[in-house]
């Protein structure tokens, strides 16, 4: 997706079960250090917090609460919001960048005999 700021987060699975209610938690305080990076490089105050409500709804959001024994990861810009589950051992990690950081997604892909990573830009193209 072009443009930006895009945030990438990644919640590891939890320890027991039991232990993923708080993932809202975690999302709320990742949401709060996204706010101090977008505020103080991207965009105004006003504009910071408009641009993370989806992710404020995300941390109020009960179904959150469900256990489960996967990791997430939940990429969000303007007006995209989406949330995946990964198998793979992952940290807890924020990411604000230009674009989605997809690196830790890649070991889901090792069952995969061989895969390559196209990335195209206007300006650049890599596999």
């Amino acid at each position: 997706m072009e443009g930006g700021p895009h945030i990438s987060i990644y919640l590891p699975a939890p320890v027991a079960v039991a232990d993923a209610p708080q993932d809202r938690i975690r999302i709320k305080n990742l949401t709060r250090t996204a706010h101090e990076t977008l505020s103080g490089h991207w965009m105004t105050d006003l504009d910071a917090r408009k641009f993370l409500e989806p992710l404020e709804k995300l941390a109020a959001d009960s179904d959150l609460e469900t256990p489960r024994r996967h990791g997430l990861a939940i990429f969000h810009c303007d007006g995209f919001l989406e949330i995946f589950r990964v198998d793979a051992n992952i940290d807890e990690k924020l990411d604000v960048a230009r674009t989605f950081h997809v690196r830790p997604l890649l070991p889901d892909l090792e069952h995969l005999q061989s895969f390559a990573v196209l990335t195209i830009s206007q300006k650049r193209t890599a596999l």
